[in-house]
């Protein structure tokens, strides 16, 4: 989505322009706005909580801190 709110690249599937709309409008509401990529190398947390998402089947996630 970093490269998407960037202009680099577009965000061709449905589910990302969704959050692309919803993030450009979020954006519009500050006055100032500075978005970073942080690879997932360096964010285990991150990673491992997409990977957790990912291999759940739809009615099975939970809450998890």
């Amino acid at each position: 989505m970093v490269e998407q709110l960037s202009g680099t690249y577009q965000a061709k599937d449905v589910l990302l322009q969704r959050y692309f709309l919803v993030a450009s409008q979020q954006i519009s509401s500050f006055d100032e706005f500075t978005i970073h990529h942080v690879p997932r190398e360096q964010n285990t947390r991150v990673d491992l909580l997409s990977k957790l998402a990912s291999t759940k089947c739809l009615g099975q996630h939970q809450t998890i801190i």
